[in-house]
C-alpha cells in the first residue's frame, strides 16, 4: 500500500502531537530543567512544520510557506542539539544557531524565484544534517556519566545526520525527478524517517529524564549533601570491596583519618555558613591530593577519611603531608575576618588480606588522637606497640 505525502504529513502531525503530549506530561514536574524546555520547542516545531507542509501542499497559492516549514525543521534540529548541551550543563550562544533557520527561510525567497516545491532544499537539508550530527556528538561527550539513553539518542541522531547528508548529495547528483531519489530520499521516505526519529527520540528523552532522576537518587544515597564526596556508609561499603579485591593480590593499603582543627571555634566566631564553606573548600583541597582510585568520605562532622589502596606506608605519609599543606593553603575571607583552617591527620597502613577495615580505622583514629594531643596541624603515623 502506498501513502501519499499529504497522508504522511497528517500521520506525522498526529504522532508528533501525541509524542509531545506524552513528553510534556512526563516532564511537567521538572519544567525548570532547561533541556526539557528546548526539547518541548522541538516538538512544537515538528507539529507546526507538518501543519505548514499540509497547507502548502493543498493550496498552490501557499507555495511560499515551504521555506517557512524548512526553517522550522532547522529550528527543531537545532533545539534538539541545544537541549542536549543544556542537559550536559553547557550553554549555547544565540548566535551559534539562530542564523541557520533564518537563512533557510530567506535564501530561497531572495535567490530562488519563482518559488517551487524544492526551493531552498539543499541548504536546509545540510543544516539539519549538521545540527543532527552536533546533537549526536553531544550525546557521546556528557559532562557526567554517560547514560544509556544518551547512547540511543546519539546513534539515532547520527543516523539522521547521515540520512540528511545523503539526501542533499542525491539531490545534487540525481535531481528531484530521478526515480532513485524519489525512492530513497523523496518526501515519502523523509517523512517516514522523521516519524521513526520522533517516536524513538520522544521515548528516549522521557527515559533519559528517568535515568537522570535515578542517578540523582543514587547520588543522594551515597554522597554527602554538603561536600559532594562519599558519605560514611558508602565509603565503608566500597572500602571493604577494595580490600577484598586487593587482598587477593596481597597489596599494601593505607587509611587516613583527618580532622579539621578548632572547627567549633570557626563556627562560633564566623557562623555555621562559614563553617560549611570551609568544609567544602577543605574537601576539594583533599580531593586534589588523592588519586582516581582512592576513596574519600566525610566521616562525620569536620572529620574525613581516605582509603589509599596499593599504597605503602611511606607513600601514604607523603600524601598525608601534601594534604596537610593543601588544607593549610585554604583561605576564606569573611566580614568577620580571615579563616585559615588546619588539619590533623592520623595514618595507619597494612597488608590487604591481613587487616580489616575496622582495624585500620581504629589505628588511624589512635594516631589522629596523638596528632591532636601533640599540638594539631600535623601527620602522625600509627606504630604498633612492641
Amino acid at each position: 500500500m502506498l501513502l501519499d505525502v499529504a497522508t504522511l504529513y497528517f500521520v506525522s502531525s498526529l504522532v508528533t502531537g501525541t509524542s509531545a503530549i506524552l513528553f510534556m506530561l512526563e516532564v511537567r514536574r521538572q519544567a525548570d530543567v532547561p533541556a526539557y524546555r528546548w526539547w518541548g520547542a522541538t516538538f512544537l516545531c515538528a507539529i507546526l512544520t507538518s501543519a505548514i507542509y499540509m497547507a502548502a501542499g493543498s493550496d498552490p497559492g501557499l507555495i511560499w510557506a515551504y521555506p517557512i516549514g524548512n526553517g522550522l525543521v532547522v529550528t527543531g534540529s537545532a533545539t534538539l542539539w541545544i537541549g542536549m548541551r543544556a542537559f550536559n550543563g553547557r550553554r549555547t550562544p544565540l548566535a551559534a544557531w539562530m542564523l541557520a533557520p533564518v537563512l533557510a527561510v530567506i535564501e530561497p525567497m531572495l535567490l530562488e524565484q519563482p518559488l517551487g516545491y524544492w526551493s531552498g532544499f539543499v541548504i536546509y537539508v545540510l543544516m539539519v544534517a549538521a545540527f543532527s550530527g552536533l546533537g549526536a556528538a553531544e550525546c557521546f561527550r556528557p559532562k557526567g556519566p554517560r547514560l544509556q539513553n544518551q547512547v540511543v539518542l546519539g546513534l539515532v541522531w547520527g543516523l539522521a545526520s547521515l540520512f540528511y547528508f545523503a539526501r542533499a548529495t542525491a539531490f545534487l547528483a540525481w535531481g528531484p525527478a530521478d526515480l532513485r531519489f524519489q525512492t530513497f530520499f523523496g518526501s515519502e521516505a523523509a517523512t517516514t524517517a522523521v516519524l521513526l526519529l520522533t517516536v524513538i527520540s520522544s521515548f528516549s528523552l522521557v527515559a533519559l529524564g528517568k535515568e537522570l532522576t535515578q542517578l540523582a537518587l543514587r547520588h543522594a544515597a551515597t554522597r554527602d549533601g554538603l561536600t559532594g564526596i562519599l558519605n560514611r556508609t558508602e565509603f565503608e561499603r566500597r572500602a571493604v570491596d577494595r580490600l577484598h579485591a586487593l587482598g587477593a593480590r596481597g597489596g599494601d593499603v593505607a587509611v587516613l583519618l583527618l580532622d579539621l582543627d578548632h572547627f567549633k571555634h570557626i563556627n562560633d566566631s564566623h557562623g555555621h555558613a562559614a563553617g560549611d564553606a570551609v568544609l567544602v573548600l577543605c574537601a576539594e583541597a583533599i580531593s586534589r591530593c588523592l588519586r582516581a582510585d582512592d576513596l574519600l568520605c566525610r566521616y562525620g562532622g569536620e572529620e574525613f577519611a581516605a582509603l589509599l589502596p596499593g599504597t605503602s606506608h611511606d607513600n601514604a605519609a607523603a600524601i598525608a603531608q601534601r594534604i596537610n599543606q593543601a588544607v593549610g593553603n585554604v583561605v576564606l575571607i569573611q566580614s568577620s575576618g580571615e579563616i585559615r583552617p588546619t588539619v590533623s591527620i592520623g595514618l595507619a597502613s597494612g597488608r590487604a588480606g591481613e587487616v580489616e577495615l575496622s582495624s585500620l580505622l581504629s589505628r588511624a583514629d589512635a594516631a589522629l588522637y596523638q596528632a591532636k594531643q601533640s599540638g594539631r596541624n600535623r601527620v602522625v603515623r600509627f606504630v604498633m606497640a612492641a
